[in-house]
């Protein structure tokens, strides 16, 4: 996967999960990955952690992530 994609949240008939679509492709996400999450028109490097609900660490803060929401990311190398 590299280029731009989207995060979503996806609940299937087995697990909730969150994926990241690319080309029509779409990759699980898993605790510790690493994303540039697009903030306020800016793209900033994030790392994706789950406790009790998935959230995500920026170098200076944490947010958590809204199901209903779509967020837009890059892979980082």
């Amino acid at each position: 996967m590299a280029g731009r994609a989207t995060l979503r949240y996806d609940q299937d008939q087995d697990q909730d999960r969150w994926y990241v679509t690319m080309a029509n492709k779409r990759y699980s996400v898993h605790c510790g990955e690493t994303y540039r999450f697009r903030i306020g028109g800016h793209m900033i490097p994030c790392r994706v952690a789950l406790s009790h609900d998935w959230h995500v660490w920026t170098p200076d803060h944490r947010f958590f992530l809204h199901p209903w929401e779509t967020y837009i990311v890059e892979e980082v190398h």
